[in-house]
């Protein structure tokens, strides 16, 4: 499987966008004044910021951040970095904070994607088993349970078609994990945020569960 996405979003009634100015991120240490090297935007609806380390953006109702760089430093970054700007705004309604990953699976022609959901999704004792018996049928899946640190783990599995640059598309099979927590203020957000490489492991570790059997 590939992992095609990693971020975190963080929700709120209300972020103040016109604060994000490029001398306010750089007196606070969340973009150091040599990164400022590809183009960002700046409007009073959206900020979007572009840097080797990280991308993040931010409109009124949420933060998304996307750490890149190096594996192994990316829990520090987050830490060094969204921590810093979730303390630097201590008083934003924050509500929420999601730390997300997607792999995505290729089918085979020996294993396409309809035979892959039929084996991993279909229940043939369900109520829906006879109507979407079928040989071009597709299947998904949604699954929810309590884990670590008061998250709550959601995986949605389904087929998707992915554009490919000669145009064409590209069937897989996309696995989406989201671990969500109610948060309001920055100390649990903060905290939150050190479960990072946590999440990230129990993801993979469900992800090769589930290529042991396809």
């Amino acid at each position: 499987m590939e992992l095609v996405q990693e971020n975190i979003v963080l929700t709120a009634r209300h972020v103040n966008v016109h604060i994000f100015t490029q001398i306010w991120l750089h007196h606070q240490g969340i973009v150091l004044e040599n990164e400022y090297a590809a183009p960002m935007i700046f409007t009073p609806a959206i900020i979007q910021i572009v840097t080797p380390q990280f991308q993040m953006t931010v409109v009124e109702e949420r933060i998304q951040f996307v750490p890149l760089g190096e594996e192994p430093a990316r829990a520090q970054l987050i830490l060094d970095r969204l921590g810093r700007l979730v303390n630097a705004l201590p008083h934003t309604p924050y509500q929420a904070l999601g730390l997300n990953f997607s792999w995505h699976h290729t089918p085979t022609p020996t294993a396409p994607i309809e035979v892959l959901g039929r084996r991993l999704f279909l229940k043939q004792d369900s109520a829906l088993a006879h109507a979407f018996d079928g040989n071009d049928a597709k299947f998904g899946a949604y699954y929810s349970k309590n884990v670590f640190g008061g998250f709550r783990c959601k995986l949605s599995t389904l087929p998707i078609d992915v554009l490919q640059e000669d145009g064409s598309t590209q069937e897989r099979l996309q696995f989406s994990f989201n671990y969500h927590l109610a948060a309001a203020t920055p100390d649990e957000i903060v905290g939150a945020l050190g479960h990072w490489d946590e999440a990230k492991r129990h993801a993979h570790a469900l992800i090769a569960s589930i290529e042991d059997v396809i």
